[in-house]
């Protein structure tokens, strides 16, 4: 073998020595900046939960930036984001952390969620049906897609969900909900409701138009919680907060 040979063997020899060392490095560098991602994350958890709002988005950020192409520090943006009412941005954030892992349920529900709250509600939808598709049992995500029925006003569409997933489930939930709809669709009880005036299925957010000859009035559901008493569950309100905008005719 010529010197020339040599030297160039023992300058390939160099370079494949180097490669392996970077190679090493950055793996461990790698495994390190995800347990610092980690910590971080535990860390802005812990701020969120003492009500520190801004040093939790900035461990959130930390951990971003330590490990940019993980689900979890966008995931909790996003929630910081949904929970402080900026619901686009949280979108944009919980939509980012689906690329880099689709197989959670959570957060789906969380994406269905904010766009329900951001008054979305096809995509809120999508939301829910991607959410099933991980878990089609799951009576959470049965639930929201029925609420989005609901503010939809298709109530076939919401029996035929619950009819579906109660043949599978114990939760009263199913029963009451489908007594209900049958209720608001009954003619007997719906007559008897006609007579004080036009039933309205109520939601958050939904709207009804009363008129009279000479005014109309447009009463919109800003807000509504159910009991939490003796009674059955869903069956009653404990708070309904109403929008009412009236005018006179033309």
């Amino acid at each position: 073998m010529t010197r020339g040979a040599k030297i160039t063997l023992g300058i390939f020899l160099v370079l494949i020595v180097l490669a392996g060392l970077t190679c090493g490095s950055w793996f461990i560098f790698r495994s390190e900046r995800a347990v610092f991602a980690a910590a971080m994350i535990d860390r802005g958890d812990s701020f969120l939960a003492a009500g520190d709002l801004a040093s939790a988005l900035i461990s959130y950020k930390k951990a971003e930036i330590l490990t940019p192409r993980s689900f979890a520090p966008y995931f909790k943006q996003g929630l910081l984001a949904k929970d402080t009412g900026h619901f686009t941005e949280a979108i944009n954030y919980i939509n980012k952390s689906t690329r880099f892992y689709s197989n959670d349920v959570n957060i789906f529900i969380a994406l269905g969620d904010t766009y329900l709250l951001n008054n979305e509600e096809e995509n809120a939808k999508a939301a829910f049906n991607e959410a099933k598709k991980i878990d089609p049992q799951n009576d959470e995500v049965i639930f929201r897609l029925v609420e989005v029925s609901l503010k939809e006003n298709e109530l076939d569409e919401a029996e035929d969900f619950l009819t579906k997933a109660g043949k599978s489930s114990s939760n009263p939930k199913y029963t009451i909900y489908l007594a209900l709809i049958d209720a608001f669709n009954d003619p007997t009880i719906r007559q008897k409701l006609e007579a004080k005036g036009e039933p309205f299925q109520a939601n958050s957010g939904g709207q009804t138009i009363l008129e009279t000859a000479t005014l109309r009035l447009v009463a919109r559901v800003v807000d509504m919680t159910y009991g939490q008493g003796a009674l059955p569950e869903s069956s009653y309100f404990d708070s309904l907060v109403l929008e009412l905008a009236i005018w006179q005719k033309q």
